[in-house]
């Protein structure tokens, strides 16, 4: 999750390979010339030509061209390069453009625009966007987020974390990040709190890095890493909301299987993160007012992600009776429209002996109702995720 993606991986700063297109003729550029200097930027100039040939993209993760004027002949080279079978990004940078001109390198898909002269805030924070919403190719990403609240989306997203991890290969590793910082309860679940300030790296999330990550990340006996923190001021407004897309770029470079703990609740930053992640599972209570409140969920994410994004309903607390009664199979099809579903069932003692000692609901009891039937969602993730996907929502 570029937002693109253990203890073995080489320890590495996280390097962005960006191809820069500067005309001869460009006048010097603020914003550009600033970047020069950023750390985590690897910069090669390019000719046009180059990048008319097709000959580099794929050594890159976005490319920026710094154009003087919007000529036939770029357009040109952008489009070719647009129809290409790469995915590399284009971010273009020009003075101010007519109308149409705009619209063509939106149906072109040219991924963002700048004015010039650019500023380094806007540039860098324009380029961290366009590589968040890039594909996943090296590490999936997989979203947990309650419908409402207390479904369970919490003690979900730790199983299914704990599931991955006992099947990871060498040299690879599973994360879960609880992006509920209201409570951070996945810290408290499973008993590995983390007293770390983030409000303190608000002002200066420039900061995180994979060596931060891996200064701050929690390790859970079963396997997985664990990032949670107990922080509300960072849901209650944006400014926090940069540091925590950056924290999350940097644990998606550091993990191949990233599981995230989405609060039920609305943030600045989740319209960003979903349309990112691989896949997403919304859990929800086994009623009538929770299953139409989740169906409202699955229509705003299908708006986003476009019909074919691998989307999951969990209906959790199921009673035996479930599918016998008043909601039968018939039912919640009704209410939930086309999207994929299955039930967990109502294990309550399991879970709650689980919560009491600070252990997984596995580490408790391996053959629970519930962790039973939470141990297939997880090759249903993965295979949907494996399954191509068309661009809409994209």
């Amino acid at each position: 999750m570029n937002m693109s993606a253990s203890i073995s991986r080489p320890h590495r700063m996280p390097v962005t390979r960006l191809a820069l297109v500067t005309p001869a003729d460009a006048n010097t550029d603020p914003g550009l010339d600033a970047l020069r200097n950023e750390p985590r930027l690897k910069i090669t100039s390019i000719q046009i030509d180059t990048l008319a040939a097709g000959q580099c993209a794929e050594d890159f993760d976005a490319i920026v061209v710094h154009a003087v004027a919007l000529g036939s002949d770029l357009l040109d080279i952008l489009e070719r390069h647009a129809a290409g079978p790469h995915e590399v990004p284009v971010i273009l940078l020009s003075p101010p453009l007519a109308v149409e001109d705009t619209r063509r390198l939106i149906r072109m898909g040219v991924q963002d625009w700048l004015p010039t002269p650019s500023t380094a805030d806007e540039l860098m924070l324009t380029i961290a966007k366009t590589l968040r919403h890039r594909p996943a190719k090296d590490t999936q990403v997989h979203a947990v987020l309650s419908a409402v609240g207390g479904a369970g989306a919490t003690t979900l997203a730790l199983t299914l974390a704990h599931q991955a991890a006992q099947k990871v290969k060498e040299r690879e590793s599973v994360a879960l990040f609880d992006l509920d910082f209201s409570l951070g309860n996945c810290g408290t679940y499973a008993n590995l709190p983390n007293n770390l300030d983030l409000a303190a790296l608000v002002a200066t999330p420039n900061r995180v890095d994979e060596e931060f990550i891996r200064a701050i990340q929690k390790k859970h006996e079963e396997g997985f890493y664990l990032y949670s923190f107990k922080d509300p001021a960072l849901n209650r407004g944006p400014d926090g909301s940069e540091l925590i897309l950056r924290m999350l770029d940097a644990v998606s470079s550091e993990h191949q299987q990233v599981f995230l703990d989405m609060p039920h609740y609305a943030s600045p930053w989740q319209h960003d993160v979903l349309t990112a992640v691989n896949s997403c599972t919304v859990v929800t209570d086994c009623n009538v007012a929770a299953l139409k409140h989740t169906l409202d969920v699955t229509d705003e994410i299908r708006a986003a992600r476009g019909e074919d994004f691998p989307l999951r309903v969990v209906v959790n607390k199921q009673k035996s009776q479930l599918f016998g009664g008043n909601l039968g199979k018939r039912r919640l099809r009704n209410l939930l429209g086309d999207a994929p579903f299955s039930g967990l069932p109502d294990d309550r003692a399991t879970l709650q002996d689980a919560l009491d000692r600070g252990l997984l609901p596995a580490q408790v009891n391996r053959r629970s109702k519930f962790v039973r039937s939470a141990r297939s969602l997880l090759p249903e993730l993965e295979a949907a995720c494996a399954q191509p996907q068309g661009v809409e929502g994209r």
